[in-house]
């Protein structure tokens, strides 16, 4: 089983998103699924369509990664069978590689505010999956378009849809990390920093009532909100984690994930 967390990539400052060189192959997911993997992968789509009317699953319209070199790998996937990985994977309904290999190619950000203090949320108990936990401050999957990932057009939607900031009140101040988290995200996450230049409380006033709950943490805070949510109450995930401490000074994010793998969580370092 892999790790609860890998890091791909780690950068001691944010680098420029257009700097990530990502490839999407000719290769799909589904080759690796057996004959009952997408049976079950299409009962699981049925169940979720009585309650999602409105959700929909477009063959190879998204990417799971599965390469780290000079150039980020994806294969393509669909939604149906990312989602089926995330909410099956405490009954193991599928093959025991498909949760080993699903990392769904995804983007997620830390929003900062003039002061340093960093937004936070959580994500809504009727989620499709990975529900009512503690999330960084917007992340999503990463669409496939003519055979190619552009992580800041699904990154400039996130922000439209679920924070209310227009592109003109916001900055991307870079590429924080790469990485993945296992279950229940199966993520193959790129992390980014932002900076917004609309105050706290104008911006608080308009995402009201969008999240079932969501705090504004100062920075020396995010160290501490992060170990008592993702290690010790447990209803962070790996994906909020890793996000929101990268986002942080590089000496503190190692100090900080120094403390989680003490207190038993697995974060490992794979490649630069």
């Amino acid at each position: 089983m892999r790790a609860e967390v890998e890091f791909f990539r780690k950068f001691e400052k944010p680098v420029p998103l257009d700097s990530l060189k990502l490839r999407v192959t000719g290769e799909d997911f589904s080759t690796s699924l057996s004959a009952e993997d997408k049976r079950a992968i299409e009962d699981n789509w049925g169940q979720m369509l009585l309650k999602h009317t409105t959700i929909f699953s477009k063959p190879q319209g998204l990417a799971t990664f599965y390469g780290s070199g000079d150039t980020l790998s994806y294969m393509t996937t669909d939604y149906a069978t990312y989602a089926a990985v995330s909410r099956t994977h405490e009954k193991r309904t599928l093959s025991n590689g498909v949760y080993e290999n699903m990392r769904v190619a995804a983007i997620g950000a830390a929003l900062r505010f003039e002061d340093g203090s960093i937004f936070v949320h959580r994500r809504s108990y009727e989620a499709t999956h990975v529900a009512g936990v503690i999330d960084s401050s917007c992340a999503g999957v990463c669409f496939v378009r003519d055979g190619s990932l552009s992580p800041s057009q699904d990154l400039a939607k996130k922000c439209e849809k679920e924070l209310k900031l227009e592109a003109r009140e916001y900055a991307i101040e870079g590429v924080s990390a790469v990485h993945s988290s296992y279950a229940p995200d199966f993520s193959g996450m790129i992390d980014v920093v932002l900076r917004s230049n609309i105050g706290r409380d104008e911006f608080l006033g308009r995402v009201e009532g969008s999240f079932p709950e969501s705090w504004i943490i100062e920075e020396k805070e995010m160290p501490d909100f992060v170990f008592h949510h993702f290690a010790e109450k447990g209803d962070m995930v790996g994906d909020g984690a890793s996000t929101l401490l990268s986002a942080l000074d590089h000496r503190v994010f190692l100090e900080s994930v120094q403390k989680l793998q003490d207190a038993g969580k697995e974060i490992v370092f794979i490649g630069n």
